[in-house]
């Protein structure tokens, strides 16, 4: 793309100032800026539209894979996408699995994506299965030169090679792709041993029981487990339920919504770790109050043996309670939510007779005004003293539970060895996707560096060379012409090969240069572009990719290949063009009689200023006069020369190059313009010389008669004082 692009950005330039040059009408300068502007614009241009062309193909072709594996019910007759029921971290969504994670070491999380189907309508759900990794990000650019380099040596070099991004062979943290407890962050109900913005609440809906929780709230519990399949050696999850067959017969028993199972001593090292949930309920004896009900929400059935629920997680919650604590908050309403609250009863204890929990849920054989007033007697009396218009009042239930239990019956056997089982079969999911998405980065990276470095080249060599033929700037090649039989050919010889081989490790560093930026920048500017505007805000993929296209075209026509073109000729050229002009025009044997021909008039015209003698003057200036416009004429005839042979010269760089016609066809604009430009040059001159030799004569004539007034002025005055008696001699 960027050739094809930099080729017609050229020939768009070169059009530019065959259209505009021969008029001349805006100046030189202004000409060159319209054309350079015009050929960044085409550039732009073009370089987006293949790159939305070739996207689109790609999008197609995954939209095609994707439907083809897709069931669709022939009862419906339109063919919906899947609905997804969670989203990945936020973190993630901005660089996701591309090049740009990579080169950072890939420290987010690894995902697969969970499918499955209810009312004939398919639901999908991110599931993590290898947990982010921070320590990535000091490791992860320390084998990305490495790879690059040995890569571009020998293309298809092992992806090892890379081992910012090789399997870390890490121990799965259990409790981050289990726990469903980092769920629980709604207002009301909050598990208090993790901190926001933290890592297990970072991702607190991508474990495994977060997403078989929000699937059995989401599909009304038709879907409520995930089972763990395997077709071809490509693991994968499905959402199915698990109270409809076969599923209640060949799903294992699972580990999840229960505590992890540790030997007596590690349990005893890890100090029994405990877990707390918070809950705000609704104080229903008192008017006005906020929180979770408690005592409206049982069925008919739960009625009949309990006074009040509050359900935890619909598909279990098995922990071993070990305390539940009740308190009384008064909230003063005019001094806010935060501010306002105080505590007015506490220290309420649960009794172990009057809860149980079942199926994920709590439930209270008395109500929690019941259980209150029980341990403290002036409940009541505090509630009714208390205005509604004036305060809130709700109950803080605290329950502790154990995150962690030693092994020592047969039940906790059985639970350690279905979290055994089970970490095996995340193990195996966590190698296999990892190992796929780092295979899938590394070979984008590889693929799109031999593309950009061999694509560079090209475009290099077309920036240096279509680029200095076509704007106008190679000199030198006119300049050597104008040295041919002189003594200066050998040193002008070195000095080409000198500056040829500076261009072409210019041209191999510019590709190198081109690799990083498209490798490293672009790969950013994509990933944000995408991560950004499609995923968080929600943007089209076409706005998505005409945001990113727009910002890597910018940063290819600023930075790339093409910004060398569009300034014509690189340093070395700028160089060797001022060396050989100085060498060859102002010092060649052409100009160098008759520039110190001119400096010998210049002496001794200074020579006749010091004496007065305004006739010699005026000879002097008549012959520098005639001297310059010679040299003029001789420099004139010297640029036709050069015109010419400059129009030669690219009619074989348009050979070399492939016959690029708009090469071609510059050298015949460069012939005619030269031509043009001779008669012009040569026109001017000659007005040039008459006009300053008028002023010559008028300069001589004024200082003449300004000479013979002074003299004649100085005549008469001693004529007078001879004149003059004295007094003395007159008496």
């Amino acid at each position: 793309m960027g050739t094809v692009s930099s080729a017609l950005s050229v020939f768009t330039q070169a059009a530019t100032q065959a259209m505009f040059g021969p008029l001349n009408i805006f100046g030189a300068a202004a000409i060159e800026r319209i054309a350079n502007a015009a050929g960044t614009a085409v550039f732009i241009l073009s370089y987006t539209l293949m790159t939305k062309f070739f996207m689109d193909m790609d999008r197609h072709e995954a939209m095609s894979k994707q439907r083809a594996y897709t069931y669709y019910p022939s009862n419906i007759p339109f063919k919906f996408d899947p609905v997804s029921l969670n989203d990945k971290c936020i973190w993630d969504k901005y660089l996701g699995d591309s090049m740009a994670a990579a080169l950072l070491g890939h420290y987010g999380a690894y995902y697969t994506t969970a499918v499955g189907e209810v009312q004939d309508i398919q639901v999908t759900a991110e599931v993590m299965v290898t947990p982010p990794n921070y320590a990535r990000m000091a490791t992860g650019w320390q084998g990305f030169l490495e790879f690059l380099g040995i890569n571009l040596i020998m293309p298809g070099a092992h992806p090892a090679i890379y081992y910012g991004l090789t399997f870390d062979q890490m121990n799965l943290d259990w409790y981050a792709l289990t726990s469903e407890l980092p769920l629980y962050t709604s207002l009301f109900l909050k598990f208090l041993n993790i901190g926001y913005y933290g890592q297990y609440y970072m991702y607190r809906q991508n474990s495994l029981g977060a997403v078989e929780t929000i699937a059995s709230v989401r599909t009304l519990n038709q879907l409520n487990t995930i089972q763990a399949t395997c077709i071809g050696g490509n693991p994968q999850y499905k959402l199915v339920n698990k109270y409809e067959d076969p599923y209640t017969r060949i799903l294992p028993e699972k580990g999840l919504y229960s505590p992890i199972i540790l030997s007596p001593e590690w349990n005893q090292y890890a100090g029994n770790i405990k877990g707390v949930i918070n809950i705000w309920a609704a104080c229903h004896d008192f008017p006005s109050t906020i929180g979770l009900g408690s005592e409206n929400t049982l069925s008919e059935i739960e009625a009949m043996k309990y006074k009040a629920k509050f359900v935890i997680n619909p598909n279990g919650f098995n922990y071993p309670i070990e305390a539940i604590h009740i308190n009384v908050v008064r909230q003063d309403k005019s001094e806010g939510l935060l501010f306002g609250a105080k505590t007015i009863i506490g220290g309420i204890t649960v009794k172990s007779d009057d809860f149980e929990v079942a199926n994920g849920t709590i439930y209270f054989t008395k109500t929690l005004g019941e259980i209150v007033a029980e341990q403290h007697p002036k409940y009541e009396q505090a509630l009714s003293s208390m205005a509604p218009e004036n305060y809130s009042v709700w109950y803080s239930i605290q329950i502790i539970f154990s995150l962690t239990l030693p092994d020592t019956t047969e039940e906790t056997h059985s639970l350690a060895l279905a979290q055994a089982t089970q970490f095996v079969v995340m193990d195996y999911f966590n190698q296999y996707v990892q190992a796929q998405t780092i295979a899938q980065m590394k070979s984008e990276i590889a693929y799109t560096e031999t593309l950009t470095f061999w694509s560079t080249i090209m475009t290099t060599a077309l920036s240096y060379f279509g680029g200095w033929g076509a704007s106008g700037s190679g000199e030198f090649i006119s300049e050597v012409g104008a040295a041919v039989g002189k003594e200066s050919v050998k040193v002008v010889a070195k000095m080409v090969l000198k500056e040829v081989l500076k261009i072409t490790v210019s041209m191999v560093y510019s590709a190198l240069k081109e690799v990083l930026q498209e490798v490293i920048i672009d790969a950013f500017i994509e990933s944000l572009a995408q991560g950004i505007f499609i995923d968080i805000l929600g943007m089209s993929e076409d706005a998505g990719f005409w945001i990113s296209s727009l910002a890597t075209s910018l940063r290819e026509a600023g930075f790339g290949p093409f910004h060398m073109m569009r300034k014509g000729v690189s340093k070395g050229m700028s160089y060797l063009s001022t060396k050989l002009d100085l060498d060859l025009s102002l010092d060649s044997l052409l100009f160098r009689k008759s520039n110190h021909q001119i400096e010998s008039l210049q002496n001794q015209l200074n020579e006749a200023k010091e004496k007065g003698d305004f006739v010699l003057q005026a000879e002097l200036n008549e012959e520098i006069r005639n001297a310059e416009t010679e040299l003029a004429h001789k420099q004139n005839s010297l640029n036709l020369f050069k015109g010419i042979l400059k129009g030669v010269a690219m009619v074989g760089l348009g050979f070399a190059l492939g016959g690029l016609g708009f090469i071609s066809g510059m050298s015949m604009l460069h012939s005619t313009l030269a031509i043009s430009g001779y008669v012009e040059a040569r026109a001017e001159i000659n007005t040039f010389s008459q006009t300053m030799r008028r002023e010559n004569l008028q300069l001589t004539a004024v200082n003449l008669i300004n000479n013979l007034r002074a003299g004649l002025c100085a005549e008469i005055h001693g004529q007078y004082e001879n004149t003059k008696t004295p007094r003395s001699q007159a008496t």
